[in-house]
């Protein structure tokens, strides 16, 4: 008896059907048959054949799903293992043959696993020959690279294309070392997965895809986010130039959502200030081990004075380093504005900490040096450290929080 069928028809106006049998004491079995027509009559029974008999062990067995490219048959399923050190853990294989041959599947590997970029910095590129309007993919060349097996929930193309695409969730890396699940697409050629695609890129839980391709090869997704009052939001995206114009604009709820995460997520920030001990242990101390070199002047032309000043400052940015590892890296904003241009990322990277730092400086000095009586190099640490403390606090605090 067989179970979890799917069907699909050709451009030829064949139905192909794939269902997954459990015989007793037995490994599942996948089943193929093609109908001519659509139709099934017992002169002509569709050639019903067994494709695949996967070894899960203890394990949930998902699918297996059908999809169709204009020569080939994929079959495609998930394996979730539920025992052992591998609970918790998910792969996803196929197999793919010619239109109506099941047997040629084992002419070649009889099966492939997805695996698909862990990271989200990834370098998209134009691909020629490609049969629908999904624009620059990431090539899946050999090796990969790092990459994960992590593939769920998927969501075939019901519609036949020159090349068939999957969408999926998958558990990948996201800001800051976190880790997050998102929407991704995988596109087949010729029997082999070619190319992939990051489809969403957010702090929320993505899940539950559907993709779908129209004649003219534009793509239309839909997928939910969770964390909405209702439980989720619908998302929606295409390739299709009109629903692109139509929904590329920033809208004033866009633009306000926006602002208020931005507003805060500083506002979080600034709650963090404290840290800041920390960071000016290491300097009070190196103020005092060098209070010598000052001797009684304490003012900005004393060599003594520069060198303890620049020692200390030295080491209060390394002990912010050391508390917060991936400042350098991170770009400014990025964890509340997601469409940064690309090209603006070096520039925050390095201006913005520049920026704070010599806003620090140049406020330190004015109430400790500028017109000042009585100049004091603790002084000018310490309102230093408080307004360079809150500032980077504030706008890296989704480092600090990754550093945990």
């Amino acid at each position: 008896m067989g179970t979890r069928p799917e069907v699909q028809y050709d451009q030829a106006g064949t139905l192909h059907a794939v269902w997954i049998h459990y015989p007793p004491d037995k490994s599942p079995q996948f089943f193929y048959a093609a109908y001519q027509e659509g139709r099934y009559s017992l002169q002509s029974p569709g050639r019903e054949a067994l494709v695949l008999a996967p070894q899960v062990g203890n394990a949930t067995l998902i699918g297996p799903r059908l999809g169709l490219d204009r020569e080939r048959v994929y079959l495609l399923w998930t394996v979730l293992p539920i025992l052992g050190a591998s609970a918790g853990a998910a792969e996803t294989s196929y197999v793919t043959f010619p239109l109506g041959q099941p047997a040629a599947a084992f002419l070649r590997s009889p099966t492939g696993q997805l695996r698909v970029p862990y990271g989200y910095h990834l370098s998209y590129q134009p691909l020629s020959g490609s049969g629908l309007q999904a624009g620059p993919r990431v090539p899946l060349a050999s090796p990969l690279g790092d990459s994960t097996p992590y593939i769920i929930e998927l969501a075939v193309n019901p519609a036949v294309a020159p090349e068939l695409v999957v969408a999926f969730q998958t558990q990948l890396e996201y800001l800051m070392r976190k880790e997050q699940a998102q929407i991704s697409a995988v596109f087949f050629q010729d029997g082999a997965p070619i190319a992939y695609q990051l489809l969403s890129f957010t702090p929320t839980v993505s899940r539950y895809p559907a993709i779908l391709s129209d004649q003219a090869g534009q793509l239309y997704l839909t997928w939910l986010e969770s964390g909405a009052p209702s439980g989720y939001s619908v998302y929606f995206a295409s390739t299709a130039p009109d629903i692109r114009q139509a929904l590329s604009g920033l809208t004033a709820d866009d633009a306000g959502r926006l602002a208020a995460e931005t507003i805060f997520g500083l506002l979080g920030g600034v709650v963090l200030a404290p840290w800041l001990l920390a960071w000016v242990m290491a300097p009070l101390v190196i103020l005092g081990v060098t209070a010598p070199i000052r001797r009684e002047d304490d003012s900005l032309t004393s060599p003594g004075v520069v060198v303890s000043l620049a020692l200390a400052l030295a080491a209060y940015w390394a002990g912010k380093l050391l508390l917060m590892p991936g400042l350098p890296s991170y770009v400014p904003f990025s964890a509340w504005l997601p469409m940064i241009p690309p090209g603006l990322n070096l520039p925050l990277q390095v201006g913005v900490p520049l920026l704070i730092a010599g806003l620090g400086l140049v406020v330190a000095w004015r109430y400790t040096y500028y017109g000042s009586e009585r100049p004091s190099t603790l002084f000018f640490l310490l309102i230093y450290a408080a307004l360079d403390g809150a500032l980077t606090m504030a706008i890296y605090s989704p480092v600090f929080y990754a550093s945990f």
